[in-house]
């Protein structure tokens, strides 16, 4: 579900996706979207919810329909203090609605080997952020996929994307599908 101003997920979906294929849809209205996140939610195993970044209402009334949210970041000191501020975000919203709203950080594009990569990681930790385990390394596989959506089926971007799979599952953020519900 799109429910970012720009609609950037839905229009690159309809422009340039080649994978298998989703139920996408686009809600950018705040109020709205709690509704149509819900109503997906009746007829989904899962809903991932696209939204601009931190501080606006749509991604406010996304994270409060939430089961868990995934909060991408870069090793930038921008991405990183957005990542902080968001998860305080999440953290704000799970209290006014009275419930836990788990949430994790991904790194993306992220080089473990990099002075610059660990000492951003080591500063979400220090914030209290928790930071899945799993990466998403720089890769021109991952670059191509923006264009078209296919991801790699081998090789280590492959294991990278199960690697961060398995993790959701353990945190339940994602469900344990069987592969008859996944070609459905």
């Amino acid at each position: 579900m799109d429910a970012d101003p720009n609609c950037g997920f839905s229009g690159w979906y309809s422009q340039a996706y080649e994978g298998e294929r989703l139920s996408v849809s686009a809600e950018p209205r705040s109020v709205e979207v709690v509704d149509h996140a819900q109503a997906e939610a009746d007829r989904h195993d899962v809903v991932l919810l696209d939204t601009a970044g931190f501080q606006n209402l749509t991604a406010a009334s996304s994270i409060t329909v939430a089961d868990f949210v995934l909060i991408p970041a870069m090793p930038d000191a921008g991405s990183v203090m957005e990542a902080v501020k968001t998860v305080q975000q999440t953290g704000s919203l799970g209290r006014a609605a009275r419930r836990t709203i788990p949430c994790a950080v991904l790194l993306v594009r992220w080089d473990g080997r990099l002075r610059a990569h660990r000492a951003a990681k080591m500063e979400l930790l220090e914030a209290g952020v928790p930071v899945l385990t799993g990466v998403l390394p720089p890769s021109t596989q991952f670059e191509a996929a923006s264009f078209t959506g296919r991801l790699p089926t081998a090789g280590p971007v492959e294991a990278a994307i199960a690697e961060i799979a398995a993790e959701l599952i353990t945190l339940h953020a994602l469900p344990v599908l069987s592969l008859a519900s996944v070609n459905t």
